[in-house]
């Protein structure tokens, strides 16, 4: 029989105590529905709890990770934890455990990584595979944030040219200050050259650190409930971002005009 699969990544959700638990009432009723029936099918108990899909939890927290098949227990962990790294759904029969079939629903948070929180369902009725896949989207759509506005092509595009310009102007500045001192053949060619070939190398581990940060404070998903102060903060962090890039870009287009009419004169 064919085995029918839906799936797709998602990011940019902020996911709190509260919606852990819906996440988990929406599953524990979607197990439940499939669940009650077995008890006449199966007389017998091995065999409902054979057949019977099961939930297990994943989660990773300040650096160790626990496995656990009672929701109270990540919960816990969950409100003690300094530093959520991801929490994982997992819904399979228990006799199917390991294997590519049956009915199978993973759905997974992470907070670092743009590919690493996913939804999967399958099974081999599509129309149940199209219905939790849809109900879990549903509530997924709810939890959206606005992370996007640094997580996106164009902040790390924008951030590429600007710290790019930065150091062709600084290299310039610098070929004009320091090239007067040498006494060499094309004096402010090879300063600039040196100096940019200097701030290049730089530059790979400056772009390192902006990027730690943008993941540090806007990450892909944000676990807990952001408080108020946490994001003022971060409005206030974007407006000084902001600002000195407008400064910067001001200073340099200035910079740029007195090197040129300096090398025309």
């Amino acid at each position: 029989m064919s085995q029918f699969l839906r799936d797709e990544t998602f990011k940019n959700l902020t996911i709190e105590e509260t919606a852990l638990q819906r996440f988990n009432e929406e599953i524990m009723t979607v197990t439940e529905k499939y669940n009650t029936p077995l008890k006449s099918q199966f007389p017998d108990t091995k065999d409902q709890l054979m057949k019977a899909l099961i939930c297990t939890y994943t989660i990773r927290f300040d650096g160790k990770g626990f496995i656990f098949y009672d929701f109270k227990e990540v919960m816990k962990c969950f409100t003690d934890a300094r530093n959520v790294e991801w929490v994982i759904f997992s819904v399979e029969p228990f006799e199917n455990k390991n294997k590519p079939i049956g009915k199978k629903i993973e759905l997974k948070f992470q907070s670092a990584g743009d590919g690493n929180c996913y939804l999967c369902v399958q099974d081999d009725d599509s129309d149940w595979v199209d219905c939790v896949f849809t109900r879990l989207k549903e509530r997924l759509a709810r939890h959206k944030n606005k992370n996007w506005i640094f997580r996106n092509e164009w902040t790390a595009t924008s951030i590429q040219i600007l710290g790019v310009l930065a150091g062709f102007f600084f290299s310039l500045l610098c070929a004009l200050k320091i090239a007067p001192y040498l006494k060499i053949d094309n004096a402010q060619l090879f300063c600039f050259i040196a100096v940019f070939l200097i701030f290049s190398n730089l530059w790979t581990l400056i772009i390192r650190w902006i990027g730690w940060a943008i993941n540090k404070w806007w990450p892909n998903i944000s676990f807990k409930k952001p408080r108020l102060m946490h994001w003022l903060l971060q409005g206030i962090i974007a407006t000084v971002i902001a600002g000195a890039s407008i400064f910067v870009v001001g200073k340099l287009n200035g910079l740029l005009s007195r090197m040129l009419t300096h090398i025309l004169k």
